[in-house]
């Protein structure tokens, strides 16, 4: 697959999604951000030489819906924890994203990925993909083994979905599954923290 091909295919896939997006401007910016961001990850990925491990593939329409609805799932999930973080870390209770109390940001920001998606993804959902991370937020300490954690719950789900392959069938695989994982996350750091940044209005102090 050559780039002009999978800009179109995207292009496909990104016309009744967008559709969908005709939420307060709040929501629509963020979900927006959240989805781009998804298919840059992708992009990068199949486009890009990496020395140990190998993601080419004619991806099908279904490959990249498959990614775009997964990795934007996941991507909600550490965003919120990212937010708990700084919480923590400043001793809030509650911090603004463009005016709207977190935990109701997120509520809600779930609510319309579901709807653009058609899926019922929950906050046990939310908990799986960045559960290592939500460890590392109450213990203070960056474990390898906890950052793994997060690695293969997403990376295992997308080699199987996308790539046919089993995470643990082989030494290669699960090579390939984590670095899907860790991909995502240095993504998201890179591209999503600095927009919550942006976003996130004064913290209200504990009383």
């Amino acid at each position: 697959m050559n780039r002009e091909e999978y800009k179109k295919m995207v292009g496909l896939i990104y016309v009744p999604l967008f559709r969908k997006l005709k939420l307060e401007k709040e929501y629509n910016d963020f979900l927006k951000k959240i989805i781009e961001v998804s298919e840059c990850s992708l992009r990068s990925l199949i486009f890009k030489d990496f020395r140990e491990v190998n993601f080419e593939k004619d991806l099908t329409k279904s490959n990249i819906y498959f990614w775009l609805k997964k990795v934007s799932l996941v991507l909600i999930s550490h965003s919120y924890y990212s937010i708990v973080s700084v919480k923590k870390w400043h001793d809030t209770e509650e911090l603004l994203l463009k005016g709207i109390p977190d935990e109701v940001f997120f509520e809600t920001a779930l609510k319309y990925y579901n709807s653009i998606f058609e899926s019922d993804a929950d906050w046990e959902d939310v908990f799986y993909y960045a559960s290592g991370y939500k460890e590392i937020i109450e213990s203070g300490e960056e474990e390898k083994s906890l950052l793994e954690k997060d690695y293969r719950a997403v990376g295992s789900e997308l080699l199987a979905g996308i790539w046919g392959e089993d995470i643990d069938s082989d030494d290669y695989s699960q090579k390939r599954g984590m670095f899907l994982g860790f991909w995502i996350k240095k993504t998201h750091k890179k591209l999503i923290v600095p927009f919550l940044q942006e976003i996130t209005l004064n913290p209200k102090k504990k009383k």
